[in-house]
């Protein structure tokens, strides 16, 4: 059986996310090119409610841009546990957290198999994870397990609209490509359904963005961020897509990419009998 590569913890690891650069230069592009006035990161640590002294833990923290950016926003004595699947990412987050103040360790992690006891954390947080999980039920089983009672999981999820006009780009040069990732997996339209097999009170918040281009080499380097498209659009076909970019441009005088995407809360039940610790 064929893995795809976007559910492939070793190309994700070693190849997609090897490195904080590919995931920085599409961070930028989103915050100079994106319409929300509130950047997406700003969003969703804004649907944040942690306790003050609380655990919580990032299973996919990349680089730690939620964190950082709101360091000053953070409640007092809060205990960040940071990991990810990529040493690269650890890394990169050991790097960036510690200038901003905040108490953090960081760790190598696999979702489906978190290195926590039972009912350790406030809150588990899970940006861009999901769609990546080979068994995603396992790993909403290890963070429900994690999980004290009472206790909320943040996690974010893609549109079926997500960049489909990045994606429209590339087809023709890489049709195997779902540039937005893959919403049959997780995403807005089904997620509320897969987290509720273990967590009680899931909310839904949708971001309202789009990216609006009227320059090639932004919206080259927003397709190449992409792992994949990066790794197998080399040589000649790069530089189709490339010409294939500018003529698109020059032709509409512009491009707007859709941004739909959105966070997931949701609240694991609270034991019977008892209160919320």
């Amino acid at each position: 059986m064929t893995v795809d590569p976007q559910q492939s913890k070793r190309f994700l690891a070693e190849h997609a996310y090897a490195g904080a650069g590919r995931l920085n230069t599409r961070l930028h592009i989103q915050e100079h090119y994106g319409t929300c006035p509130v950047p997406w990161f700003r969003w969703v640590f804004d649907r944040f409610e942690f306790p003050a002294g609380g655990h919580v833990l990032d299973v996919g923290s990349g680089p730690g841009h939620v964190w950082w950016r709101n360091s000053g926003q953070l409640p007092g004595a809060l205990r960040l546990f940071l990991g990810d699947l990529s040493q690269e990412m650890v890394k990169s987050a050991r790097d960036n957290l510690p200038g901003a103040g905040l108490d953090a360790s960081f760790l190598c992690l696999d979702c489906e198999h978190i290195p926590f006891a039972d009912a350790a954390f406030d809150a588990v947080v899970a940006l861009g994870v999901m769609d990546h999980l080979p068994d995603r039920q396992q790993g909403l089983a290890e963070i429900e397990r994690v999980l004290r009672p009472g206790g909320e999981l943040y996690v974010s999820g893609g549109g079926r609209t997500h960049l489909q006009e990045i994606e429209e780009l590339v087809a023709p040069f890489l049709p195997e490509i779902a540039y937005g990732g893959a919403p049959d997996r997780f995403g807005l339209e089904n997620g509320a359904a897969q987290l509720s097999l273990h967590f009680s009170g899931v909310q839904r918040h949708v971001f309202e963005d789009s990216l609006h281009f009227r320059e090639a080499e932004p919206i080259i380097a927003y397709a190449f961020s992409e792992g994949q498209v990066a790794e197998m659009l080399t040589g000649s076909l790069r530089r189709e897509f490339r010409e294939a970019v500018r003529k698109r441009l020059a032709r509409q005088g512009g491009i707007r990419v859709t941004r739909q995407k959105g966070l997931f809360v949701a609240r694991k039940g609270e034991v019977v009998g008892e209160g919320k610790p």
